[in-house]
This record gives structure tokens, C-alpha cells and sequence, in this order.
């Protein structure tokens, strides 16, 4: 399977959602998961070598999104760059099974995700979710009472 977490937006959280996704892939007997940094920064790639530099143990292989993955591998979680162009993004969605977009409740964001979603407008809903990530906790019921009555 070939999981791609994408967004036209940077910073909704889409490197610590491959993460999830391809450790959660790896829990299941007899999988072989690896997942692809496409992000310039390689925040996933340098995220795992310093765990295994550290002797951490990780159900899955990180590699450079810019190499072939390695061989063997039963699924195959993509992470792409922020602000990835439109080719792009239409190559890895036509390449998926299932796309992931993440999306944080900014307005700029919202606006990226209405975007990616524009996009992939001929994509059925079975193929893609959008997850809602950076999400505040929601307030106590006393500091909402307290702003209203000191206002």
C-alpha cells in the first residue's frame, strides 16, 4: 500500500503524521514499512538517525526521499515537502492509494487544505481523509464563565 500525506501548506504537522502512520503500519505482523522524506529539511531522516544512533528501536526505515525505497517493503508512506508544486502533488495522488491531508485550524491552512482538495476534486472519498492536527485543547467551562464575566 502507498500512503501519501501531502498539503499545499508547511507546518500542519504532515512529518509527525507519516511517523504515526508508518509505526502504526508496522504493528501488523509481517509488514515490511518503509517511509519516504520528501521534505527539503528531512526532519522524518534526521529524526531516525539520531534514534538509531541512540540504540531506539523503530518499527519502520526512514530513507531520502530523492532515492529509490528500499526493496522488499509492503507499504510505503510518503512525506512530502511544504509548499510542493501542483505537479507534483498530482504525480504522488495518481501514484497513492490513500492520501492523508493534514490540516491545523488556521485560517491559512483551512484555506491550503480547500486548495489540495481542489486539486484532487476527481478523487473519490474513499481515497483520502483530511485529518485535523494542532487542534487547541478545548477551554474549561470556568475560564470560559470567568471571560464572560469579566467582560
Amino acid at each position: 500500500m502507498i500512503i501519501v500525506v501531502l498539503s499545499f501548506k508547511g507546518g500542519v504537522a504532515k512529518t509527525i503524521t507519516a511517523i504515526h502512520v508508518a509505526e502504526s503500519l508496522s504493528k501488523h505482523r509481517g509488514r515490511k514499512v518503509v517511509l519516504g522524506d520528501g521534505d527539503a529539511i528531512r526532519t522524518a531522516l534526521n529524526w531516525y538517525k539520531r534514534g538509531l544512533a541512540a540504540n531506539h528501536k523503530v518499527g519502520f526505515t526512514v530513507f531520502d526521499g530523492d532515492e529509490q525505497p528500499p526493496d522488499g517493503f509492503t507499504d510505503l508512506v510518503i512525506d512530502t515537502p511544504g509548499n510542493p508544486n501542483e505537479d507534483e502533488l498530482t504525480q504522488l495522488a495518481n501514484a497513492a492509494d490513500f492520501l492523508i491531508i493534514p490540516t491545523s485550524c488556521s485560517p491559512a491552512a483551512i484555506e491550503a487544505t480547500i486548495q489540495t482538495l481542489t486539486q484532487f476534486n476527481e478523487l473519490t472519498p474513499d481515497r483520502y481523509r483530511v485529518l485535523l492536527s494542532l487542534v487547541p485543547p478545548r477551554p474549561s467551562r470556568l475560564s470560559v464563565r470567568q471571560k464572560y464575566i469579566e467582560t
